[in-house]
């Protein structure tokens, strides 16, 4: 983008020396037309060059890959040995003295009413006290953080993200998300990153894992972000190989039968580990038969065509077997909005590798979408928020993920538009929260740790300049926020 700007900055200076050329007059013959001339010769080579570029760019993203998984993979333990679990994330440093936060609002996450003039103390890196302001006694020597008008929320977690990388976690942290699950990325790079996230006083997102999807033949995925399964058996050792390398998750995807799905759920049970599942060749019936802990995206397809009361069935169904679904609806929203040249205008594009609009464009870009496809995904869009709506009205456990970094959901601002979305679809903005901080903690295994703004918990929270509770798109004026009660972003 900065590349645009400057070449665009040349081609005006180009042709401002053009006009002065000529005295300010334009000559339509003789040494006009000579420089014009030489004004496109000069285009096309950059054009040329910056074609250079950005192939050179693609092929130098796919070495890196590739050396940094060779160069930093985390050793396979030997066969048969499964390592414990953590129960939980480190425990953060201790601050150099207990923080007193005093705000007009806070939102704890529970579902429970706002406290009002509220103060929470930090020490440690967790919550040691929280309440209205007038039951609290502030510890000796604290510093005092006033933020009056202001309203505090559990940081955010972001449960449907893709092939996590380091430009990412900066615009996760200045949105408020303090969290975020990987749901598919090579195995190797994605452990680097989660043990990475677990330092101590880090300037990052925690991260959780699946690894690699567990898919079908021809995955749509690839070597690099799938393990390929043709039988029951073979989905059974997978999922085992990927629990040994103590995977926070598993992830069943599109291809898989309902018998490989059910070895997948098996030895995850076994582990304690949670099966999220994104198919069509099984039914999400027949996945919430089989004991799949949630659902993401597409729910097998079956909502495409399905009528109200079929939705309405399923919402019901699910509800009923408590499993969590995490919708995506800001997916959708873009892949709609693709043909739309204002969602290119978005400032924080800046921030994108170059790589990724190259990832972006290959399947999605001008020529390879139409406005029915458009059309298709504002369809597809509306009928979630039918089953959403229902699946909230019985109690359902929505779980907030944004699908970054499918095409132009950006980290963070995917997530705050999917809990607009979410409210669009029925949801109070209560609700909508706790989908983003509560019922994620609870779809990880983490709500010990996470999630709620309650004392013993990670002090994980955002400062926002207003009321979300008033008006959701609130959650957008992000001022400050604090992972384990360190300052990881401030406006």
């Amino acid at each position: 983008m900065q590349l645009t700007r400057r070449m665009r900055g040349r081609h005006d200076r180009a042709d401002a020396r053009l006009v002065s050329c000529n005295g300010g007059k334009a000559d339509p013959l003789g040494e006009h037309a000579f420089l014009e001339q030489r004004i496109r010769e000069f285009h096309r080579q950059r054009r040329l060059a910056d074609d250079h570029r950005r192939n050179r760019a693609l092929a130098s993203s796919r070495v890196e890959a590739e050396r940094l998984q060779a160069a930093q993979s985390v050793a396979v333990p030997p066969p048969g040995v499964v390592l414990a679990k953590p129960a939980g994330p480190p425990t953060p440093p201790q601050a150099v003295g207990p923080l007193v936060i005093h705000a007009l609002l806070v939102i704890d996450g529970t579902g429970r009413a706002p406290i009002v003039d509220a103060v929470i103390v930090v020490e440690g890196g967790k919550i040691t006290a929280i309440g209205p302001a007038g039951t609290i006694t502030p510890p000796r020597g604290a510093t005092r953080l006033e933020v009056p008008g202001k309203t505090v929320i559990p940081g955010l977690i972001d449960m449907s993200v893709e092939s996590y990388a380091d430009w990412m976690h900066p615009l996760f942290l200045r949105h408020g998300v303090t969290t975020v699950r990987d749901v598919s990325h090579n195995l190797d790079v994605i452990l680097i990153h989660r043990r990475r996230s677990q330092k101590l006083a880090q300037q990052r997102p925690r991260l959780f894992a699946c690894g690699p999807v567990i898919d079908g033949p021809n995955s749509a995925w690839g070597p690099w972000k799938s393990r390929v399964v043709v039988t029951a058996e073979e989905a059974r050792v997978v999922a085992r190989e990927l629990l040994a390398r103590q995977v926070d998750c598993l992830k069943a995807f599109e291809k898989l039968t309902p018998t490989q799905v059910q070895a997948i759920v098996e030895e995850a049970a076994a582990h304690g580990v949670p099966v999220t599942a994104q198919l069509y060749a099984t039914t999400s019936a027949e996945a919430v038969a089989l004991g799949v802990t949630g659902l993401e995206r597409t729910f097998s397809g079956a909502i495409d065509t399905a009528t109200t009361q079929e939705l309405q069935a399923l919402a019901c169904l699910l509800a009923a077997k408590g499993v969590f679904v995490v919708p995506t609806l800001v997916n959708n929203e873009q892949l709609s909005r693709l043909l739309d040249p204002v969602l290119r205008q978005d400032p924080l594009l800046q921030y994108v590798p170059l790589a990724w609009f190259g990832w972006w464009d290959t399947p999605f870009g001008v020529g390879q979408w139409t406005e029915a496809r458009s059309a298709q995904q504002r369809h597809f869009l509306s009928r979630k928020k039918v089953l959403i709506e229902e699946f909230a009205r019985a109690n359902g456990r929505v779980v907030a993920g944004s699908a970054t970094p499918l095409p132009y959901v950006l980290p963070g601002t995917g997530l705050q538009r999917e809990l607009e979305l979410l409210v669009e679809a029925g949801l109070t903005p209560m609700q909508a929260i706790s989908a983003a901080t509560k019922v994620a903690a609870e779809f990880l295994g983490q709500e010990a740790h996470l999630g709620t703004l309650e004392v013993g918990k990670l002090a994980d929270l955002v400062i926002l300049g207003g009321n979300p509770l008033a008006d959701i798109r609130q959650v957008r004026q992000v001022e400050v926020v604090l992972r384990d009660g360190q300052t990881v972003w401030k406006k």
